[in-house]
């Protein structure tokens, strides 16, 4: 574990869409484990956890998913393999019987969103919801809002750790002793069957990791809000303090655009602009002024 990477973790989580590709989850929960200790025991549930809740977050229909998991799975389970699938379902479906609108705690994203993201069969999932928002507390502050400023990430940074601990621990490096922090990550409980919907579940646990990753990197060193990045191109975010830059029209409210590094982002964006204007002038000269 490397807590001087922390940041890859909130990265994953903003630049691995889950609704582009439930897969994803695998990868955000990758990094989780390179940057956090725990029992083996607590992640090899944890896998098996995410592996469930991807399963469930290709289906795209609670109810077809709540028919295929009772055809496919044994009749007689015990207690903890039908409440880890409980789990995974609120991870997922928590929206089901009109949660979004009349308990969720962060019913304004649909006023803010629109109610397109929130119905059909392609509306928004909870893990989703909770990628749509990070993303959009990391471009305020790249945007230069002042954290008092933003609502979002007010509310993240104070809902608590309830799945972190820290510690110190002894650390041998170059034959120097140094103290480093230590971060633990508790697994959450699984969910009886009883319990329709919970406050603490597999979408504030990621919710928790990701507010304490961010809070970490933005501490680590002063103005390390201005290392936060992220592409022009691709919009992916990034905290290399080499990333491409470009001046652009002292007209806008942005000095630079700025692209991944190490990339052809930079060449690729300017390639599709040329391309723009191109197919531009073609237009004005075959069209038809009468």
């Amino acid at each position: 574990m490397n807590q001087d990477h922390i940041q890859n973790v909130f990265l994953a989580f903003a630049n691995h869409s889950c609704r582009s590709d439930p897969e994803n989850l695998k990868k955000i929960f990758h990094e989780i484990e390179q940057n956090f200790y725990t029992d083996e025991i607590e992640f090899t549930r944890a896998r098996a956890m995410i592996s469930l809740i991807t399963t469930l977050a290709k289906i795209k229909n609670a109810i077809t998913a709540a028919e295929l998991i009772e055809e496919i799975l044994p009749p007689k389970m015990s207690f903890f393999q039908k409440a880890a699938i409980n789990t995974a379902f609120d991870a997922i479906y928590r929206y089901r019987d009109d949660y979004c609108e009349t308990s969720c705690s962060f019913r304004n994203r649909r006023s803010r969103w629109g109610d397109e993201l929130f119905s059909g069969p392609n509306r928004l999932n909870c893990v989703e919801c909770e990628q749509l928002e990070f993303a959009e507390i990391l471009e305020q502050i790249i945007n230069g809002h002042g954290y008092r400023e933003i609502d979002q990430f007010s509310s993240l940074i104070n809902s608590g750790f309830d799945y972190i601990r820290t510690g110190v621990e002894l650390f041998e490096s170059g034959g120097k002793t140094d103290v480093k922090e230590k971060v633990y990550l508790q697994f959450p409980e699984v969910l009886g069957l009883e319990i329709s919907s919970i406050k603490c579940g597999f979408n504030e646990y990621f919710r928790d990791i990701m507010a304490y990753s961010l809070s970490k990197f933005l501490m680590q060193r002063e103005n390390n809000r201005l290392r936060l990045k992220q592409c022009a191109w691709c919009s992916m975010f990034d905290t290399a303090g080499k990333a491409q830059k470009t001046r652009i029209s002292p007209k806008t409210n942005k000095a630079y655009l700025t692209f991944c590094s190490g990339t052809s982002c930079k060449d690729d964006y300017y390639r599709d602009r040329r391309k723009g204007r191109k197919r531009g002038v073609a237009n004005v000269e075959g069209s038809n002024p009468g």
